[in-house]
C-alpha cells in the first residue's frame, strides 16, 4: 500500500486513512467503481478490525429485513456524486437491520476511480444476547407510545410520516435534546413531548433494536414542528428524541438600496413607497424562541437587539409561531431593529462560515451580543453609529445606531455597509484591546466595500457606503494625489483608512473581484476577508501596530492557510506584498528579488480574466533559438522557450526551471492534472535587475488532440515559486494569478503533415436548457390559495454514458421584482442514474430557511438531452396529499456562441434637445412648498431643455401610482439650452392615499409627440406630497 496517513480514536484504533497513491496498485484498469469500492473495503478491513464474515454482502443494498441468522455485515447504502469524487457509503447491519450511525464510507476520484480515503464508525463488539423476536405490531406500538406523549404534553395534530427499523446503542447522556459544546449561553431549548423516563433495567452503552419514528406535532405559541424518536422494542421507552426545527423571518435591506438597485436616488430621504420595494423577506436565523405563548422578540443565540441607550425605543415583537413576519416600513424604527438583528446575525455567521470558532474569536464578548437599534449622540448629532467597548476593552460593549440622514427617520441600522465597518471595530477590540489601528482608523470600510461588492450593482462602486449622503469615503484612492502610505493623506484616522481601503480593495480586486464570473468574485470577498480576520489577532502586542505589520500579517495569513473553502491556500501572499507596494508602501518598490514569467501583466498582479496567454512561453518547430510562438505540430519534436524578467533590486541567483503538461481537459486543478516535462532545471546565469534570460529549447512532443496547456515555474531561494511551497490542489487559475513565477500558455496544436489545425472549426454546440418551476412551503391565501406546496425535480440520464450539467435557482418575488439567484452548480450523472432537486435543495442554494414560500425556476443547462420531469403536490397545513400532478419538462436550443454584434451606428451630429424635470422649490419637509410641492395637494413643475437643440410641443405626464391616476399636461415647444416653462396640477379627487402621496413625473412621455432627445434617461423624477393635517 502507498503512503497512508492513519487518523485514531483516542483509545488508539484507526478510524480513518487518507492514501497518497492507489491502495489497490496492480489491480486491472477499467473495472467498476462499485468493483473497486468492495475490493478497496477487502483490502483495507484489518486496520479497521472488521472481519472477513462482515463482507459477504458488501455487494447488496439494505433492505431493512429482520433475520435472526444473520450477524453483523455491511451492505451497500449508497453510492454519489461530488463534483470529482465518488463516495460509496457501506452500512453495518445486524440480523438486517441498519445499525444508528454505524459503517464505513470511503472516497474515489479520477477516471481509474483512485481510492483517496476512508473512515469507519463500525462496531465490532455488538452483544445482544439472545436475539430478539421483532413485535409484529412496532410501527404501531411506537406510534401510540409517541402520541400518547405528545397529549400528555399538550401538544396536538399528532401525524406518523415515517417508520424505520435500527440497531441503536443507548446513551443516556444524549437521549434529550442538549446544547452542544461551544453553543451560544441562554439558548433556550424546544419544549418536548411528555416522554418519561426509561426503565430502570436498561443500562447506558446497552445495544437495543429500535423504531425510529418521524412524526409531526403542533406546539403551543410555537405553531407546528416535525421530530424524530428512537423507541425500544421491548420496553416502549424512548431512547432518543429531537426536534427538526422550524424558523421566523423577516423583510430588511440585504444590502443598501443603492447597491441593490442600481439608482442613485435611493438614499434615506428617498420615498418610503421606493425604499419599501428594495426589501427583502429573509429568515432571521436561530432566534430563540420563546414559551409560554411569550411574542417572539429579536434576541438569539449571537445578537440581541435592545433597547439600552436614549431615546427609549424598544424594538418589535411578534406573536410566537413557526411563521411569525417582521414585516415593517423602510422609515420606521422597527424596521431598523429587524435589519439591526439581520446584518449583525449575517455577521457572525459570515466570520462562523469562514472556519472561525467564534467563542474563542471573539472571547472578550458575551453572547449574544447587544444593538440598540435606535440611539442619539448629542454630541455627534443624530446621525451616527458605534461600537464601544466593555469594561477593560478587550471586546465590544454594544453595537448602538443613530439615523442614516438629517431630514429622515430611516435608521442607520439599515444600512448593511455601515453595520459592517462598525464590526470591524468589534474584531479590534477583541485582539487589540482598542477599536482602531496604530496606523489608521481600522479595517472597517474595507470589510464593507469587499463584503457587499461582489452582487452589488452602485452606479458609484468604489463609493464605499452609497446609501449615506453624509459619509463620501473611497477605496479608489490615487497615490498620485497624495493617497499612498506616507503620501500627503496618510495622516491617521478617516483619512488614512481610505488608504487602507484601497490596498486591501486592490488585493481583493486583483484575486477576482473584477472577475465577470460572480464565483471568482465571490471567492475572493471570502478568502480576503479570511486573512485579514486571521492577520488582526497576529499585531495583538505590536505596539503600536503598523502598517509594515499589518501587510507582513496578512502575508504570514495566506502562507499558513492549508485549507480553504475545499481548496489549498497559500497563493495569494505576493498579490498581498503588491497591492501594498502599489499603494506606495515600501517606497513603491518590488521585493528585493522578484524573477516572473510574462503572462501578459509584465510581472504586476492586476486581475486577469483569462491567464493562459502568457507571451513569456512560445513554441517553435526547431531549436533554432526563435522568438516568434509557431504553432506546435502534433506527434512530432517541438521546441519550448522561457523568457524570465526580475522586478527587483538585486540578481536572482541559482534559477531553476519546472514546466508541466495538462494531462486532463484544461489542467483545471494543480498538480492533480498535470504531469511534469521538466523539473528543478538550473539556467545556469543570473537573472539581474531589470533584465531577463531566454531558456530554452526545450523539447516536447503534443499529443493528438486540439490543444495543449502548458505551465512553467522559476524558482530561486530568494523569491520561491508558489510551485513549490504549496502542498495541496487548487485551481491552477489561481496558483497563476497569485504568483508571477508562474505562467500558463493555451497552445493550438496543427497536423503535422499539412501544418493545419488538427480541429477545424464546429458547428456551435446546442445546449438543452430546461426552466422547471417549483413552489415549495406554505402559502397564506395572498398569492397561491392556502396550503403546503411541495416540488421535486427529477432528472435521469436514460443513456449508457456520463453526463454533465450545470444549473442555477431563481426565486420569483410578488410585485413583479426579480429575486435571489443561485450560484452556478456542476452536477454529474453516471449511466442510467437519476438525482432528485426538492424544496430542501433550493432553499439551500437559495441561501434562504426552507420554512419561506418560494417560487421560481430550476434551470437546467446539458449538451446531451435529459428526462426531466416535476412533480407538483398540495395539500392543508400537514394533512395528506390532496392534489398532485407530474410535467414532463421540454427543453429549448441554444446556442452556445452568441451571435456576432451588430455595428456600430454611424455617429449622430444632430442637435438635439434633452428634456428634464427640475424641482421648483427647495428640498425640506412642510410647511410649504417644498420640492415640487405647491400646496398639499397641488404641483409645480418645471420642464427644461437642457439639450443643444429645439424641441416641439410635448407631453409631461404625472402617475399616482398607488392611486392608479395619471394625468397628461400638455408642454409648450422649448428653445435650446436651458429654455423652460412652468406647469401646475390640482391632484384629482381620485387620487387617494395616506400621510404621503407618491408620484412619477416624466417629461416627454407620448412618443406621438414627436419630439427625439439625446438623452432619455433623465426624463423621470419621484417624490411625493403630505396631506395637509
Amino acid at each position: 500500500m502507498p503512503e497512508t496517513v492513519f487518523e485514531r480514536a483516542p483509545d488508539g484504533a484507526i478510524i480513518g486513512l487518507q492514501h497518497h497513491g492507489d491502495p489497490l496498485e496492480g489491480r486491472t484498469k477499467g473495472t467498476s467503481a462499485l468493483d473497486v469500492a468492495q475490493a478497496y473495503v477487502a483490502e483495507v478491513a484489518g486496520f479497521y478490525r472488521i472481519t472477513p464474515d462482515f463482507l459477504d454482502r458488501l455487494g447488496e443494498s439494505v433492505s431493512g429485513k429482520y433475520d435472526r441468522e444473520e450477524g453483523s455485515k455491511l451492505r451497500l447504502e449508497e453510492s454519489k456524486a461530488v463534483q470529482s469524487f465518488l463516495i460509496f457509503t457501506f452500512r453495518q447491519t445486524l440480523h438486517g437491520i441498519p445499525v444508528w450511525e454505524r459503517g464505513l464510507t470511503l472516497r474515489m476520484a479520477g477516471p481509474d476511480n483512485v481510492v483517496t480515503g476512508s473512515s469507519s464508525s463500525v462496531a465490532s463488539d455488538i452483544e445482544l444476547g439472545n436475539p430478539p423476536t421483532p413485535p409484529a405490531s412496532r410501527d404501531k406500538q411506537a406510534g401510540t407510545v409517541l402520541r400518547e406523549a405528545v397529549k400528555g404534553a399538550k401538544f396536538t395534530k399528532f401525524k406518523v410520516n415515517d417508520i424505520q427499523d435500527f440497531v441503536y446503542r443507548y446513551d443516556a447522556k444524549h437521549r434529550l435534546p442538549h446544547k452542544e459544546p461551544g453553543e451560544i449561553e441562554g439558548a433556550k431549548l424546544t419544549p418536548l413531548p411528555d416522554i418519561g423516563r426509561v426503565p430502570k433495567g436498561l443500562k447506558d452503552g446497552e445495544w437495543r433494536f429500535a423504531s425510529l419514528v418521524h412524526f409531526g406535532c403542533k406546539i403551543p405559541d410555537y405553531g407546528e414542528l416535525n421530530w424524530r424518536a428512537l423507541v425500544d422494542w421491548e420496553t416502549n421507552a424512548v431512547l432518543y428524541i429531537r426536534p427538526l426545527v422550524g424558523c421566523v423571518s423577516g423583510y430588511v435591506f440585504t444590502d443598501d438600496p443603492i447597491s441593490l438597485s442600481g439608482d442613485s436616488e435611493l438614499d434615506p430621504t428617498a420615498p418610503v413607497a421606493l425604499l419599501d420595494a428594495q426589501r427583502e423577506l429573509v429568515a432571521l436565523e436561530r432566534l430563540i424562541l420563546p414559551g409560554g405563548g411569550a411574542p417572539v422578540e429579536l434576541s438569539g443565540e449571537l445578537v440581541a437587539v435592545r433597547d439600552l441607550d436614549t431615546p427609549n425605543i424598544a424594538p418589535p415583537t411578534e406573536n410566537a409561531g413557526a411563521a411569525s413576519v417582521f414585516d415593517y416600513p423602510a422609515d420606521s424604527d422597527d424596521f431598523a431593529a429587524v435589519c439591526a438583528y439581520y446584518n449583525h446575525d449575517f455577521l457572525y455567521r459570515f466570520v462562523q462560515s469562514l472556519g472561525f470558532d467564534l467563542l474563542s474569536y471573539f472571547d472578550g464578548v458575551t453572547f449574544p451580543v447587544d444593538v440598540d437599534h435606535r440611539w442619539f449622540n448629542p454630541a455627534a448629532g443624530p446621525v451616527n453609529a458605534q461600537a464601544p467597548g466593555n469594561a477593560i476593552g478587550d471586546g465590544v460593549l454594544r453595537f448602538r445606531y443613530a439615523l442614516a440622514a438629517n431630514g429622515s427617520t430611516v435608521g442607520m441600522a439599515t444600512d448593511s455597509r455601515v453595520s459592517a465597518h462598525e464590526f470591524g471595530h468589534a474584531v479590534l477590540w477583541d485582539h487589540l484591546n482598542w477599536p482602531n489601528f496604530g496606523f489608521c482608523h481600522g479595517f472597517g470600510d474595507a470589510l464593507a466595500a469587499i463584503l457587499y461588492d461582489p452582487q452589488g450593482i452602485a452606479p458609484d462602486r468604489f463609493r464605499t457606503f452609497p446609501f449615506s449622503n453624509l459619509i463620501t469615503r473611497r477605496w479608489d484612492r490615487s497615490v498620485a494625489s497624495g493617497w499612498g502610505w506616507g503620501g500627503t493623506m496618510d495622516v491617521g484616522g478617516y483619512l488614512s483608512t481610505e488608504i487602507n481601503a484601497t490596498t486591501l480593495g486592490r488585493i481583493y480586486r486583483s484575486l477576482g473581484g473584477d472577475s465577470t464570473d460572480l464565483d471568482d468574485r465571490l471567492h475572493a470577498s471570502r478568502y480576503t476577508i479570511y486573512l485579514i480576520l486571521q492577520a488582526v489577532p497576529l499585531l495583538a502586542g505590536i505596539v503600536p501596530n503598523t502598517v509594515e505589520g499589518f501587510s507582513r500579517a496578512l502575508q504570514e495569513s495566506d502562507q499558513n492557510t492549508a485549507l480553504f473553502d475545499g481548496a489549498a491556500g497559500g497563493w495569494a501572499h505576493k498579490v498581498v506584498r503588491w497591492g501594498f507596494e502599489k499603494q506606495a508602501l515600501y517606497n513603491g518598490a518590488p521585493p528585493d528579488v522578484d524573477v516572473f514569467i510574462d503572462d501578459g501583466r509584465q510581472g504586476e498582479y492586476p486581475w486577469q480574466q483569462s491567464g493562459n496567454v502568457a507571451p513569456g512561453i512560445w513554441n517553435r518547430h526547431r531549436p533554432d533559438g526563435g522568438t516568434d510562438h509557431e504553432t506546435p505540430r502534433r506527434c512530432v519534436e517541438n521546441y519550448l522557450y522561457v523568457r524570465i524578467g526580475n522586478r527587483g533590486n538585486y540578481p536572482a541567483q541559482s534559477v531553476t526551471l519546472s514546466m508541466a503538461r495538462a494531462t486532463e481537459g484544461k489542467g483545471a486543478t494543480w498538480p492533480d492534472d498535470w504531469e511534469p516535462l521538466i523539473v528543478g532545471e538550473p539556467i545556469g546565469q543570473s537573472v539581474h535587475c531589470g533584465d531577463e534570460v531566454i531558456v530554452g529549447p526545450i523539447p516536447w512532443c503534443p499529443e493528438d488532440i486540439c490543444e495543449e496547456y502548458v505551465l512553467a515555474s522559476a524558482d530561486t531561494p530568494d523569491d520561491r515559486s508558489n510551485v513549490e511551497t504549496i502542498a495541496g490542489s487548487l485551481p491552477v487559475d489561481r496558483l497563476a494569478l497569485g504568483d508571477n513565477n508562474v505562467a500558463l500558455r493555451r497552445l493550438e496544436v496543427n497536423r503535422a503533415e499539412d501544418d493545419t489545425p488538427c480541429c477545424e472549426e464546429e458547428e456551435p454546440k446546442m445546449t438543452y436548457r430546461y426552466a422547471v418551476k417549483f413552489v415549495c412551503g406554505c402559502s397564506k391565501g395572498r398569492i397561491l390559495s392556502t396550503g403546503r406546496y411541495h416540488t421535486a425535480i427529477n432528472i435521469g440520464n436514460g443513456s449508457g454514458e456520463p453526463v454533465r450539467f450545470r444549473k442555477r435557482v431563481s426565486s420569483a418575488l410578488p410585485n413583479e421584482k426579480p429575486g435571489n439567484v443561485s450560484a452556478r452548480t456542476k452536477n454529474k450523472l453516471g449511466p442510467w442514474e437519476s438525482m432528485e432537486i426538492d424544496c430542501e435543495d433550493v432553499a439551500r442554494h437559495l441561501r434562504v430557511a426552507e420554512c419561506c414560500f418560494l417560487k421560481g425556476f430550476v434551470f437546467i443547462d446539458s449538451e446531451t438531452p435529459l428526462d426531466v420531469v416535476a412533480v407538483y403536490t398540495a395539500a392543508h397545513g400537514e394533512g395528506e396529499v390532496e392534489t398532485i400532478d407530474v410535467e414532463p419538462v421540454v427543453p429549448r436550443l441554444i446556442k452556445k456562441t452568441p451571435p456576432p454584434p451588430p455595428p456600430p451606428p454611424p455617429p449622430d451630429t444632430e442637435e438635439k434637445p434633452d428634456l428634464i424635470p427640475v424641482q421648483p422649490f427647495p428640498p425640506g419637509p412642510p410647511p410649504f412648498p417644498a420640492w415640487y410641492c405647491e400646496e398639499p395637494r397641488k404641483l409645480r413643475i418645471i420642464v427644461r431643455n437642457i439639450g443643444a437643440g429645439a424641441a416641439g410641443p410635448s407631453t409631461t405626464r404625472v402617475d399616482f401610482f398607488q392611486s392608479g391616476v395619471v394625468v397628461d399636461l400638455p408642454t409648450p415647444a422649448l428653445g435650446p439650452n436651458g429654455d423652460e416653462t412652468t406647469l401646475s396640477l390640482v391632484f384629482p379627487d381620485d387620487v387617494k392615499g395616506g400621510e404621503q402621496i407618491p408620484f412619477k413625473i416624466t417629461v416627454n412621455a407620448n412618443p406621438v409627440d414627436g419630439v427625439v432627445e439625446i438623452d432619455t434617461t433623465n426624463n423621470s423624477d419621484s417624490s411625493s406630497c403630505g396631506l395637509a393635517s
